[in-house]
């Protein structure tokens, strides 16, 4: 019996994080878009497929998923972006089944400050998981002039004022509800620029019971939307990104 799990998306493009020659998420266009990307595609491993073929790739990977008599997304949108892939794909194959994380007991924090904005991201923060938007929201709040805070805990690959952003460096996930109240972040933006299978640190801001905001793109708006604390971001602007954030504290802290 075969089991394919769709963790990322490897199979569907060697740029396993579905960003194409710009570095934005592709959505999956049709296959001769796909093939031009695909030519100067610096992401992912599509360096390391010397053919750089993409009819050559679904065909392998088509074939693959052919034989398979089960395979598992861990999201709605996953399933969605694996259909489109494959269009001639069996469906009645795909089952939806969202990661658990029953080993990790989570309580919830009580944010230290909240009397104003400031913003935690959580996580090794590169290139595809939001480097740039972190610090293109730096530079928009020192454009407004504005005292908001962003605390990273974790890495961050941009390079960003320190009077506003602050990095904690890496830690042991245990340390994280005492590392929040002790930089008092309040409001947490999770913002990943592909389509991620599934988020774990989502779902760990989620179990804190703190307020999260993440792009409009793969499986974490499908939970934040039902979360009440919770905000889905349509605009990736900087400056509407900012406003959002804004308006998720004011709503989740000083409302009535």
């Amino acid at each position: 019996r075969l089991t394919m799990l769709l963790h990322e998306y490897f199979m569907l493009c060697p740029s396993h994080f579905l960003l194409n020659d710009q570095g934005e998420f592709c959505g999956l266009p049709e296959r001769g878009r796909c093939q031009t990307c695909l030519d100067t595609n610096q992401q992912g491993y599509a360096t390391l497929f010397l053919a750089r073929n993409m009819q050559q790739w679904r065909a392998l990977w088509g074939s693959a998923l052919s034989l398979a008599d089960e395979i598992v997304t861990f999201s709605n949108s996953s399933g969605m972006l694996l259909s489109r892939a494959y269009p001639g794909l069996d469906l009645s194959r795909v089952s939806v089944t969202p990661h658990t994380a029953k080993h990790v007991r989570l309580q919830p924090v009580q944010a230290a400050y909240v009397a104003s904005l400031r913003i935690g991201v959580v996580g090794h923060i590169a290139y595809h998981k939001g480097a740039k938007i972190v610090r293109e929201l730096a530079r928009e709040i020192l454009r407004r002039k504005s005292d908001i805070k962003i605390v990273v805990f974790g890495t961050l690959d941009a390079s960003c004022d320190p009077a506003v952003v602050q990095v904690t460096g890496s830690y042991k996930q245990a340390r994280l509800p005492a590392l929040i109240r002790e930089r008092g972040a309040n409001t947490f933006l999770f913002p990943s620029i592909c389509p991620e299978t599934f988020s774990y640190v989502v779902q760990e801001l989620m179990g804190f019971g703190l307020p999260v905001a993440c792009l409009d793109l793969g499986a974490p708006p499908e939970r934040l939307r039902d979360y009440s604390k919770g905000q889905v971001l349509a605009d990736h602007s900087a400056a509407s990104v900012l406003d959002a954030l804004i308006d998720l504290h004011r709503r989740v802290y000083l409302s009535d």
